[in-house]
């Protein structure tokens, strides 16, 4: 074991990052899922964009008045079906929906030694792996590190998993050093929990959010080429 890795941690969102309008067969996985589960209750709408499948999960059901201890008993149950689900409905191809310059971009970051490339997204992760295959970008980014919605429930929590994974790749104990750990993401609670684990993050304006609401961000980013020079500058800082 030496000291800690060396180079750029960059953990990258999927939805509005490198797809978008790649979720609705995913949306409609977990709604399914709920239903199989709890019968056909009464839904209300949750604002799930940043949060994680099982944040977004026990938000619908608290909404339809159900215990947490009531939710906790079949979440595990409740996931598993809505990976089954998504198995079923996710289209064969989704290169359509993937964001322009996406592609380039992630053979860049693979090409560059000083980079490590990973992931930090909601999805769960068979979900994610999935969507990933789908839309042609696995390649650049699987089997890298990565942490998802299948890692902890609250978003915050999974930038120190993946750092942790990161360091392990390398044959280092701990984490990945913040300082050098780069969030890009395209709602303003992909911002949060850059903030909370002590990394920087580049806003992107390719989701649903305008620029206004990514503000807090260290660069707020229009397009794949602007993300890859706001890495130059910020792997240089």
């Amino acid at each position: 074991m030496t000291d800690g890795p060396a180079g750029t941690l960059v953990l990258l969102d999927i939805d509005g990052t490198l797809v978008w309008r790649a979720s609705q067969e995913h949306a409609e996985s977990v709604i399914a899922a709920i239903y199989e589960v709890h019968g056909e209750i009464e839904l209300g709408r949750v604002d799930a964009a940043g949060l994680t499948d099982r944040h977004i999960v026990r938000s619908l059901l608290r909404g339809a008045g159900f215990t947490d201890a009531a939710i906790d008993a079949d979440m595990e149950w409740l996931l598993a079906v809505a990976v089954r689900g998504y198995e079923e409905r996710c289209p064969a191809d989704l290169t359509a929906k993937v964001l322009p310059g996406i592609p380039e971009l992630l053979d860049q970051l693979a090409r560059d030694p000083a980079i490590q490339t990973g992931l930090v997204t909601g999805n769960l992760e068979p979900i994610a792996h999935r969507k990933l295959h789908a839309a042609g970008l696995a390649q650049p980014l699987l089997p890298w590190v990565g942490a998802y919605g299948s890692d902890a429930e609250d978003r915050n929590h999974l930038v120190p998993v993946a750092q942790e994974r990161a360091a392990a790749l390398h044959g280092h104990r701990g984490r990945w050093p913040s300082e050098r750990t780069v969030v890009v993401g395209d709602t303003p609670r992909d911002i949060e929990c850059a903030r909370i684990a002590g990394a920087a993050v580049i806003g992107v304006t390719t989701g649903a959010f305008p620029r206004e609401a990514l503000t807090a961000a260290d660069v707020v980013a229009d397009t794949a080429a602007e993300v890859a020079e706001a890495l130059a500058q910020l792997s240089q800082a």
